[in-house]
């Protein structure tokens, strides 16, 4: 057994850990304003005697509530992101050990296999969560059947996903 890491998305925790990131860097910024106010090297009035100020003498109410709900609900959603397993991007191979490959890699293994199958003009495939969907262009009824069986070839030992094969007829003049 490969002991390989297994390839994987970046958390979803990092989005909302970046939105906190940007907050942090807002509030750095109105900081070096007011100290710079404050010391004399800019003219203007401080903007945190003005929130301090604002804050005096507030008390709970509806909108103190749900400011405090909609913090603390953000602060939920933040943590079970960050519990959350992060997405695989690639898929372990039973052919070679160690080997992963992407969903686009294993959609052109499919679309490049069902392009060299005799009797189909053209072909795409895209992957999706448990099946390989192939749509060939061709114009005999077995084409579907020879494109089917080409692609499983091709993708034998690479994915264990259900490989579907849609055929469009094409007339040949």
């Amino acid at each position: 057994m490969s002991r390989s890491r297994v390839p994987t998305a970046r958390p979803l925790a990092t989005r909302v850990v970046a939105v906190y990131g940007l907050l942090g860097i807002a509030l750095g910024v109105v900081t070096v304003r007011d100290l710079a106010v404050a010391r004399g090297w800019s003219a203007g009035t401080p903007w945190y005697e003005n929130a301090v100020n604002g804050l005096d003498g507030l008390t709970s109410g509806g909108a103190t509530t749900a400011a405090g709900t909609v913090i603390g609900v953000i602060g939920l959603v933040a943590l079970i992101c960050a519990l959350l397993p992060a997405r695989r991007t690639h898929d372990r191979t039973d052919a070679t050990p160690g080997l992963w490959l992407s969903r686009p890699a294993i959609a052109m293994l499919a679309e490049r296999a069902a392009e060299r199958t005799p009797g189909v003009y053209e072909a795409s495939a895209t992957v999706h969560r448990r099946r390989v969907v192939v749509k060939a262009a061709g114009a005999d009824e077995e084409a579907a059947t020879r494109v089917e069986d080409a692609v499983r070839r091709a993708l034998d030992g690479v994915t264990g996903r259900r490989i579907v094969v849609k055929r469009t007829e094409v007339e040949v003049p």
